[in-house]
């Protein structure tokens, strides 16, 4: 506020400085950067709360739902620019789409929250989890890279997911933000409330149950490191395989297991007759250990991307065909428009997505397989685990990237998955990070970037399912919609019922 004098130098009415209303738009935009900054390989999972706080915050002050949608988009817009970086590392126009379009995925259901009254502080985790769950599904068959549960794994709250899935920790964040902002301002009920939220949250996934151990087996990781920043279409074939044949010459006997990466070789369709296959049979023989690795197999134009069980024998006993794939970088969506702007010879011939179950049945058991982006889909793991898998395994790469930001993803979502599933995860990646995760969702070990490493250790055989894997994520998917629908059935209903009561009978 500010004063003015008069002519003869007395203070008149004070006078409101003038409005700026680019500032609260700046706000957005730095909340979202800084709620991102959760996320791996950051780590700071305070901030995401801090930065909901604000949009929490934005959506009671903006005057219609046109300001609330647009406020959102804004904010996970500029967070998105920070979140979707490695998009960039594959392709430009892809990130220059993915960005805005997923921020506008996840600002949407915001239109349903109410600017004031019992329902908001309710209304608003409902909405921010409903974009979330719809993130997985569309668009491009789900994109739900960078999301918020990835950046709260080392929350106190990271054990809901085992009840809820990720969605449930995206609740409880929200429910962070909204207790704060309640608090500030003195609405007790409302913080109150949504502080014991989080707590039976937290505590109930604590002791929820995780399934039970039958076995252990000793599994190794095979990595066989390189430089980064590197694409397949300018890697020979034959180096990324001996660098992993010479990787695996460090696994000892022990090992009944020994996982490699995704698409460490082209091989001609039939597998059961290429080449690679019969080396991987000898090498199966030679240690006495079920081999499972990932494959291109090519027939014409049709390129699958495949993850092949060897057994000692030398034998292949499974396959599976990887379902989810990586928009702009396994495949492009409207190829023919994209085209025009973007030179995509380094994605040449395209995948063909594979129609089978989640499941490897081996000789070293039962196997959750997840091909590299599909370990971020709670639904690809949760199918394995419901027909009997007692351990995931996810072959994938990172030497597309030049920094180690989709690595930390990959791995966040990892550990995602082995809470949610209670299941110990391995995971074997070409550059880096390749890790062995335990069914509580820690890193029991993992190799560094570029290294040529391999990861031997005893590991556990589990069975079970956790509430996440009998019930999936549409039970709180449905009570989000349901709290989104609240504020405004209620009212309309009653509304209907006037008019009907008005009318002369």
């Amino acid at each position: 506020m500010t004063t003015t004098l008069g002519a003869h130098g007395h203070d008149t009415v004070p006078a409101e400085r003038a409005p700026r209303p680019w500032a609260g738009w700046l706000l957005l935009a730095a909340a979202g950067l800084v709620t991102m900054l959760a996320l791996p390989p950051w780590g700071w999972w305070p901030l995401a709360p801090v930065g909901l706080a604000v949009l929490y915050h934005w959506t009671g002050r903006a005057p219609s739902w046109q300001r609330r949608v647009g406020g959102a988009w804004l904010f996970w817009g500029t967070g998105n620019l920070l979140g979707l970086w490695w998009i960039s590392e594959i392709t430009i126009p892809g990130y220059a789409v993915s960005v805005p379009l997923l921020a506008l995925v996840t600002a949407l259901p915001t239109v349903a929250v109410p600017p004031a009254g019992s329902w908001r502080p309710s209304a608003f985790p409902a909405a921010v989890v409903a974009g979330e769950a719809w993130r997985v599904v569309f668009p491009f068959g789900g994109a739900p890279m960078s999301g918020l549960a990835l950046g709260q794994l080392e929350a106190p709250w990271a054990d809901a997911a085992r009840i809820g899935t990720h969605l449930l920790i995206v609740a409880v964040v929200c429910a962070v933000a909204v207790a704060g902002i309640e608090a500030a301002e003195r609405h007790w009920v409302a913080a109150v409330g949504a502080g014991a939220f989080v707590v039976l949250a937290a505590v109930a996934g604590m002791v929820a149950p995780d399934g039970d151990r039958t076995g252990q087996i000793t599994a190794a990781v095979v990595q066989g490191g390189g430089p980064l920043g590197t694409r397949a279409v300018d890697t020979p074939d034959e180096i990324v395989w001996e660098r992993h044949v010479e990787a695996t010459r460090l696994v000892t006997p022990e090992a009944d297991l020994v996982l490699w990466p995704e698409t460490v070789d082209d091989v001609d369709r039939p597998l059961e007759t290429s080449d690679r296959v019969a080396e991987l049979g000898m090498l199966a023989t030679e240690l006495d250990a079920t081999f499972a690795v990932g494959l291109n197999e090519l027939e014409g134009d049709i390129r699958l991307n495949v993850l092949v069980a060897v057994g000692p024998d030398g034998t292949l006993v499974d396959r599976y065909d990887k379902v989810h794939l990586v928009p702009f970088g396994e495949y492009v969506p409207l190829r023919s428009f994209v085209d025009r702007f973007a030179d995509l010879s380094v994605i040449g011939t395209e995948i063909e997505p594979g129609k089978g179950q989640a499941l490897l049945v081996t000789p070293a058991g039962p196997l959750a397989p997840a091909i590299s982006f599909e370990i971020y889909f709670h639904d690809r793991v949760r199918e394995g685990v419901q027909l009997g898998a007692e351990l995931v395994v996810n072959s994938t790469l990172a030497s597309s990237y030049t920094t180690s930001l989709i690595a930390e993803q990959t791995l966040a979502s990892g550990r995602l998955r082995a809470i949610e599933t209670g299941r110990w995860v391995l995971q074997a990646s070409t550059t880096g990070y390749s890790a062995v995760i335990d069914h509580r969702g820690d890193v029991v070990d993992r190799t560094g970037l570029r290294e040529q490493a391999v990861l031997e250790l005893p590991v556990d055989r589990r069975r079970g399912e956790t509430w996440a894997v009998r019930f999936g994520q549409w039970p709180i998917t449905v009570v989000a919609l349901v709290l989104l629908s609240a504020p405004w059935v209620g009212p309309a209903v009653r509304a209907t019922r006037s008019r009907l009561a008005a009318q002369p009978t």
